[in-house]
């Protein structure tokens, strides 16, 4: 029988933003330190491993296109092209290598999200939700609906479950995050997804505020027994779509008091940004 420790695995940050603040390779030493320490707590740590991090930028941040492009540098990793258009490879020597792949948070009218994963299009914010989730669906490899603090309850409550109980003609995914308050129940739509066939892909999803970058690769997802074959993002969506149920999840979710500090200080940034536009 071969060993399960020493199979090749994939661990996924399926949720990540690299802001005007943060510092990249503090970041991309953070996702591999986070993988690792996740390794070692899944009874993993010898195992040969890859990382990779699924970009959800917003309509005002273009990092991926950046690096892709020479403009944007890390000091000290290596940024390469792929095969795949949405895909950089990651290396530094002694650290796990990565694979970075581009996305979009994509916000909509009615104060959601939608996720366009594996991607370099760029979509508008502020319409419908139906629209972006068509635009979506149209240019992406995977496509989700992120649970956010306040925005599934009520009426946009109301609106994230039909859609998640609505047929579709392509996979629809869900996404939970490591800003959530730890020991707190996985919210009802969450739940409600999985049984509509929506797997969880979870990520931690840093604010906009230097130091969240420390946080990229500590919530995520493990894929075992994992061969790129050269095309990791295709390899992803491919294992996904065949997986009878959502991913194993690893990592930890946000205590009390950092989560009251961040919710507030994102209060308060939203507010001068209000203001900012009055």
């Amino acid at each position: 029988m071969a060993d399960s420790s020493r199979t090749r695995v994939l661990l996924v940050d399926a949720h990540v933003h690299i802001y005007d603040c943060f510092d990249l390779d503090a970041l991309f030493d953070a996702a591999a330190s986070n993988f690792s320490r996740a390794a070692r707590r899944l009874a993993l740590a010898d195992a040969p491993r890859e990382g990779m991090l699924l970009l959800t930028e917003t309509v005002h941040d273009h990092a991926f296109d950046a690096l892709a492009a020479g403009q944007l540098k890390p000091k000290r990793w290596i940024v390469a092209k792929t095969s795949e258009p949405a895909v950089l490879q990651l290396s530094l020597d002694g650290q796990v290598p990565l694979w970075l792949v581009a996305g979009r948070q994509i916000a909509t009218r009615e104060d959601l999200e939608v996720l366009a994963l594996g991607t370099t299009e760029r979509f508008p914010d502020g319409e419908p939700i139906s629209v972006s989730l068509a635009a979506s669906e149209r240019a992406a490899a995977m496509t989700a609906l992120p649970w956010g603090f306040g925005k599934w309850w009520g009426p946009r409550g109301g609106i994230i479950e039909r859609i998640m109980t609505a047929p579709r003609d392509r996979k629809l995914y869900s996404g939970d995050n490591g800003g959530r308050l730890a020991w707190s129940l996985r919210p009802r739509l969450l739940r409600l997804g999985e049984r509509s066939g929506l797997k969880i892909l979870p990520g931690t999803d840093p604010l906009p505020f230097p130091g969240q970058e420390s946080r990229v690769g500590g919530f995520g997802m493990l894929v075992p027994s994992w061969e790129s074959g050269g095309r990791p993002l295709e390899r992803l969506v491919s294992r996904l779509a065949q997986s009878p149920g959502s991913p194993q999840e690893f990592g930890g979710l946000t205590g009390v008091a950092a989560f009251v500090k961040l919710q507030i200080a994102m209060q308060m940034r939203k507010r001068r940004r209000r203001s900012a536009h009055t």
